[in-house]
């Protein structure tokens, strides 16, 4: 392939261009950003690949101008110094990908191969710029994230942004779906209308259908005026609804019929009013199996997800918890009107050891107790630790420093290594079944007949399971 290379950093350029002559490509260098863009207009390039920050003309606007003359050619964005921004901005504006330094050369040499395969198909017209100063709300938190999976995230929601389609946010509780929802509205073609959040879970289900449809006067008891609902206070917005695993049936049914017919009729009324609104959904359930189990809407769930973004748990991201922990500490702080206290080296390798089951959302209850404890002195590893051991235990696993997927991966590794001839399920049932008798036993107070019953099985079963993981209270040895 013809490739252009475009950075002002010469040493970093002739080691790139002799990893990619080496792969057979031909490489054209250009130092700086007009030099790449006149030279992308007078030759025929398959591909260039240019570098974000550099003198004159920056890696975006080299972009622009090449999409603009040539909206065929791939472009690949390289940075040394990602932000959130850039990457969603980078997509929209029609990068083929977006690359951080130092990335390894078979991730480039990937990128460059599928970017050969369509570079000759119709490639996405720029998207409008938009945003690029205030896609982080003052009065919300910024999207945090080096780690390759967040950067990965970024772009999709830079792809999204302006498509007119529902989105479904996938991940557990505490990752931070809610900014997700919000920054594809901030960067999409709807930033300058309303954004409405609803968290469904704690609606309860006697007012939620009011709630997201509205009523008319006197449609029910108490329905002393009209209520203009979330549906309609979004119109030309979007709709983020959050917890969506969670609607009652009956609002299910409603709320296909909205997304189908793009129209809402307020309770109590027979007229309906047709919407503008884009939806954004998200849930930390399992909707497929709850499809299997008859409480969620299989044709709901095909509905919503056009689109999918899965937002990774904080302990299969841990190069973020640095980052994370800088922006939390200095939002604490000014909130609570105290001094911002520092992160010795060891105390941050505590958290960043730590499995963080309750995610971004425990991680920062965590250190907004830290900047109250420290009174503005640097945190170490002691306090950390104290902290850490105080941590309510979230995880399911009879060894209750493992949470559930830890223990998952122990047991295939030693049926891996032929340490368990029966098998990892077996082990595994066996460690579920234990933590289960031992948290209702804990729960029951020790009761047996309480347990048989929460656990549907007879007293006999109780105690002979109980009797095998060695749960029966030791009696006192009798003195002869």
């Amino acid at each position: 392939m013809q490739l252009l290379l475009i950075d002002d950093d010469d040493d970093f350029a002739s080691s790139l261009t002799v990893v990619l002559e080496a792969s057979g490509h031909e490489v054209t260098p250009a130092s700086d950003g007009d030099m790449g863009v006149r030279l992308a207009a007078e030759r025929d390039f398959d591909l260039v690949i240019t570098d974000f920050r550099m003198p004159g003309l920056g890696g975006l606007q080299v972009l622009e101008k090449i999409r603009a003359a040539k909206p065929r050619l791939p472009v690949i964005l390289m940075t040394a110094y990602s932000t959130t921004e850039r990457a969603i901005e980078a997509t929209k504006a029609g990068a083929f990908d977006y690359l951080m330094k130092p990335f390894d050369p078979p991730e480039l040499l990937a990128v460059i191969e599928r970017a050969g395969a369509t570079a000759t198909a119709a490639r996405p017209v720029s998207l409008k710029e938009s945003a690029s100063s205030s896609s982080s709300s003052a009065d919300h938190e910024p999207l945090i994230g080096r780690s390759r999976q967040m950067q990965s995230l970024f772009k999709e929601i830079g792809r999204l942004a302006d498509m007119p389609v529902p989105v479904l946010i996938l991940g557990e509780t505490g990752t931070g779906k809610e900014l997700i929802a919000r920054a594809l509205h901030q960067h999409g073609n709807r930033s300058s209308k309303s954004f409405i959040a609803v968290n469904c879970a704690a609606i309860p289900e006697s007012l939620i259908e009011s709630e997201l449809f509205g009523h008319e006067k006197g449609a029910f008891t108490h329905a002393v005026a009209r209520r203009i609902g979330r549906f309609e206070q979004a119109q030309d917005g979007t709709l983020f609804l959050d917890e969506i695993g969670d609607l009652p049936a009956s609002v299910q049914v409603k709320l296909l019929r909205v997304l189908q017919e793009r129209k809402v009729c307020r309770v109590g009324s027979t007229q309906d009013i047709t919407l503008n609104v884009r939806i954004l959904a998200a849930t930390h359930r399992d909707l497929p199996a709850m499809i299997q189990a008859g409480t969620f809407r299989e044709d709901l769930f095909y509905r919503l997800n056009t689109a999918i973004l899965r937002l990774p748990p904080l302990r299969e991201r841990m190069e973020d918890i640095a980052p994370l922990s800088s922006s939390i500490l200095t939002r604490a702080a000014r909130e609570l009107g105290l001094a911002q206290p520092t992160l010795q080296k060891e105390a941050l390798s505590l958290l960043e050891a730590h499995p963080w089951p309750g995610n971004i959302r425990e991680l920062e209850n965590s250190l907004r107790r830290l900047v109250i404890d420290s009174r503005g002195l640097p945190v170490g590893a002691a306090q950390v630790r104290q902290l850490l051991s105080q941590a309510p235990r979230t995880d399911l696993a009879p060894d209750r420093d493992v949470p559930l997927r830890r223990l998952v991966e122990k047991r295939l590794a030693e049926a891996r290594e032929g340490k368990l001839p029966a098998g990892a399920l077996p082990a595994l049932l066996d460690d579920l079944e234990q933590q289960l008798y031992t948290t209702a036993l804990e729960q029951a107070e020790g009761n047996q007949s309480s347990v048989a019953e929460w656990l549907g099985v007879s007293r006999v079963t109780v105690r002979e399971k109980l009797d095998r993981y060695q749960l029966l209270p030791k009696r006192p040895r009798r003195e002869p």
